[in-house]
């Protein structure tokens, strides 16, 4: 291998293991909950159950089928 193909092969290499910027800058995905998890809370109260997840800090929640079937 020439020394010149090597440099050549060397900077590309590490030019693109380098982090992007649009990579960097990502916006991080919102933490959520399952509320299959409190599914009895749910069968309770559905209010005072969903007041307490977003007062732990869940924003985010994905909903589950509470009728059996």
């Amino acid at each position: 291998m020439y020394r010149r193909t090597f440099l050549q092969h060397s900077a590309l290499l590490l030019t693109d293991s380098l982090p992007q910027p649009s990579l960097l800058s990502a916006k991080k995905p919102a933490a959520g909950r399952l509320l299959h998890t409190v599914r009895r809370q749910m069968g309770q109260d559905p209010s005072a159950t969903l007041g307490r997840v977003a007062q732990i800090g869940y924003r985010e929640v994905e909903l589950a089928t509470y009728t059996g079937s």
